[in-house]
């Protein structure tokens, strides 16, 4: 992230940082760019993953909301 007056930094693919720069300070840096991660689950399985928690969520949804309806 590069901000005008916010904190600047790198962080690796495996979300540790490596360099920053603070608030209101400037500076420039030259870091190595780290290479991609190869295998993650995003790239395995894509939007897949978004649709089945929200189809897991919606099910939750009606099975609760029946129940409620039942005890009335």
């Amino acid at each position: 992230r590069v901000a005008n007056t916010g904190i600047s930094a790198f962080i690796s693919p495996y979300g540790e940082e490596i360099i920053t720069i603070n608030l209101n300070k400037e500076g420039a840096k030259t870091i190595r760019i780290y290479d991609g991660l190869q295998n993650t689950q995003y790239k395995k399985f894509g939007e897949i993953i978004f649709f089945m928690i929200m189809i897991f969520i919606f099910g939750l949804n009606l099975i609760f909301s029946s129940q409620k309806r039942g005890c009335k």
